[in-house]
């Protein structure tokens, strides 16, 4: 699990600069370095909350970990980065 939430912190900061690198922030800058680390963890918070809801019902009707669970916060994490990506394009 640990390493999963690794590669998914990297994939979201390479993403964020990606995303920085088409805005054409200031990456160097304070500012640029907030804006990198902010839009990883709102995409990776936005994504876990969407995947905690139905791995919570999950967990109330069978007190166990929703099987792939990581692969819907990785999915998610995907969807949200993207529509991120193109809603700062436009």
């Amino acid at each position: 699990m640990s390493k999963n939430v690794f590669f998914l912190v990297i994939a979201a900061l390479l993403m964020a600069v990606v995303s920085g690198i088409l805005l054409e922030q200031n990456l160097s800058s304070p500012a640029g370095m907030g804006y990198i680390v902010g839009s990883a963890a709102a995409t990776i918070g936005f994504a876990v909350i969407l995947a905690a809801i139905p791995a919570g019902i999950y967990w109330l009707f069978k007190r166990k970990r929703m099987p792939g669970i990581n692969g819907t916060i990785w999915a998610l994490w995907f969807i949200v980065s993207s529509l991120s990506l193109a809603g700062n394009m436009l």
